[in-house]
C-alpha cells in the first residue's frame, strides 16, 4: 500500500513516515478551532463596537426626550403670549384630552361653548416639538366642542337649518383620528332622501332607527361636557348656555 501523502510504501494507516491521515485530521480540527475563535472575536468586537456607538445616542435620546417632556409642559405660553393670537382669542381652555400628561390648548373668540356664526375657536397640541393647529371652527350656523372623560374622546357639534352632526374623536399621535358619526335631518332637509316626510337618522354614514342613533348622541348629551372658555383657561360653565342657540326650523 502506498501513502497518497508521502509515497511511502506502508502496511496501513496511520502512515508511519508521515502520520497520513491523523495529522490530516488535527490539521483540520485546528482549522475550525481558530475559525470558531476569529467569529467569535469578531463578534465580540461587533458587539462593543455597537455598544460604544449606541451609547452617546442612547443619552442624547435620553436628554432630547427629556428636553421635549419638559417643554410640552408649557407649550402653549408662547401661543398666549403671541399678541395676534391672543387679539383674536381672548379666550382659552386647556384640558388633557388623551391623559397622556401634556394639555392640549383650546382658544376661542367667545367664553360661550356654542361658537355661533360671528365667533369662532380652535384646538391646538403639542405635536414633534412644536404647536399645531388640529381643528378650526366657526362661521356655520353653530359649532361647538365638548370633551367626554371617560374615555378620552372630543365631540365636535354642528348644526344649520333642518340638521345637526356630531362626530367623535380620539387624539392619537398629534392628530385627531374619527371614531363615530352621527347625522339628524329634520323632515324634508335630508340631502339623500330630498322630501323626506320623517326625521332621518344616520350613524357613520348608514341610515338608522332613532334608538340605534341615539346611541352615540346620548353619550353626546349626557357624557359630554362642552367645552367653555376664559381668561384663566379653567373655562366658564356659566357661559354654557343653550339659550343662545338658535330654535329648529
Amino acid at each position: 500500500m502506498i501513502c497518497p501523502r508521502c509515497g511511502a510504501e506502508i502496511d496501513g494507516f496511520p502512515c508511519p513516515e508521515c502520520g497520513f491521515p491523523e495529522t490530516l485530521k488535527r490539521k483540520t480540527r485546528r482549522s475550525l478551532v481558530l475559525l470558531a475563535l476569529l467569529a467569535a472575536l469578531l463578534l465580540l468586537m461587533a458587539g462593543c463596537g455597537s455598544g460604544e456607538a449606541e451609547e452617546p445616542a442612547t443619552e442624547e435620546a435620553t436628554a432630547e426626550a427629556a428636553q421635549t417632556e419638559a417643554a410640552g409642559d408649557n407649550w402653549y405660553d408662547s401661543v398666549l403670549a403671541d399678541a395676534a393670537v391672543t387679539k383674536d382669542y381672548p379666550y382659552y381652555r386647556l384640558l388633557d384630552i388623551d391623559q397622556d400628561g401634556t394639555d392640549e390648548l383650546f382658544l376661542s373668540s367667545t367664553e360661550k361653548a356654542f361658537i355661533g356664526a360671528e365667533d369662532k375657536a380652535k384646538l391646538m397640541a403639542f405635536v414633534n416639538g412644536e404647536a399645531a393647529t388640529l381643528k378650526e371652527i366657526g362661521g356655520a350656523g353653530g359649532e361647538s366642542f365638548s370633551y367626554d372623560a371617560s374615555d378620552c374622546s372630543l365631540f365636535y357639534f354642528s348644526r344649520i337649518s333642518g340638521e345637526e352632526h356630531i362626530v367623535k374623536y380620539a387624539l392619537k399621535d398629534g392628530a385627531l383620528a374619527e371614531l363615530q358619526t352621527a347625522d339628524e335631518y329634520d323632515r324634508n332637509h335630508d340631502p339623500q332622501e330630498g322630501s323626506n316626510p320623517d326625521d332621518t337618522y344616520y350613524l357613520d354614514g348608514k341610515k338608522v332607527t332613532e334608538a340605534e342613533a341615539d346611541v352615540l348622541w346620548n353619550q353626546f348629551d349626557d357624557l359630554a361636557q362642552p367645552v367653555t372658555y376664559s381668561k384663566d383657561g379653567k373655562g366658564n360653565p356659566a357661559a354654557d348656555d343653550d339659550a343662545d342657540e338658535p330654535e329648529d326650523d
